[in-house]
């Protein structure tokens, strides 16, 4: 069907961008979104966290301090692999890779104080499902994380041919969104602003970070 179909598009690119996708400026990028993340936690022993669409671990490598255990989770083998190679080069102990099918399986509802995704939510169909799966993830007072772009004419990933997800979104229409779905106190604010070398000049564009909580 074509969810398969775009899931096999989506897993192929990341597969073969992955050897070099930890640039000098999406490290320097994760390093910005971590240390927002890491404001919005109050650091307690033995919260565990989930990061979906994990890449190479830009992000959780930089939050091992914060938590028991990160289980982090990627569509791409590739990518978990790099991800992999990181935590036996760096002896990283909190750090568990996982297959979606099993993190969404019902073993783990109720299990996390923190969702977390970056720059993963415009890549799906689905927000719905998705919200809704997170919602069960997440302990009561738990809270989901999202970092994501800002509603753009669509130039982000005009050079990328494969690309059929969303342009960003409209923080509004999010936010009504994840209220529908029973996340309380939901706020939004921009986590980054940057600039991104197109064909036709430079493009500025900004991320969000908005959280909601389970109560």
């Amino acid at each position: 069907n074509s969810k398969q179909v775009k899931g096999s598009i989506i897993k192929m690119y990341f597969d073969e961008e992955a050897a070099k996708w930890d640039t000098e400026t999406r490290i320097k990028r994760a390093k910005i979104l971590s240390d927002v993340i890491s404001e919005k936690i109050d650091y307690t022993k033995g919260l565990t966290a989930l990061e979906i669409g994990c890449g190479t671990g830009l992000i959780s490598c930089n939050l091992i301090e914060k938590f028991n255990k990160i289980y982090c989770m990627d569509i791409s083998k590739e990518m978990q692999q790099i991800l992999l190679n990181k935590i036996k080069k760096f002896n990283i102990s909190n750090i568990e890779v996982s297959e979606k099918d099993l993190i969404y399986s019902g073993r783990f509802y109720e299990t996390f104080a923190v969702v977390s995704s970056s720059m993963f939510f415009h890549h799906i169909d689905y927000i719905d499902y998705e919200l809704k799966k997170i919602y069960k993830l997440l302990k009561t007072n738990g809270f989901v994380i999202i970092i994501d772009l800002d509603k753009d004419d669509g130039r982000f990933h005009a050079e990328e041919k494969d690309f059929h997800g969303h342009n960003g979104f409209d923080r509004d229409e999010l936010k009504a969104l994840m209220e529908k779905y029973n996340f309380k106190n939901v706020f939004f604010e921009t986590a980054y602003e940057g600039k991104k070398d197109m064909k036709d000049g430079v493009l500025d564009y900004s991320l969000f970070l908005v959280i909601g909580m389970k109560r």
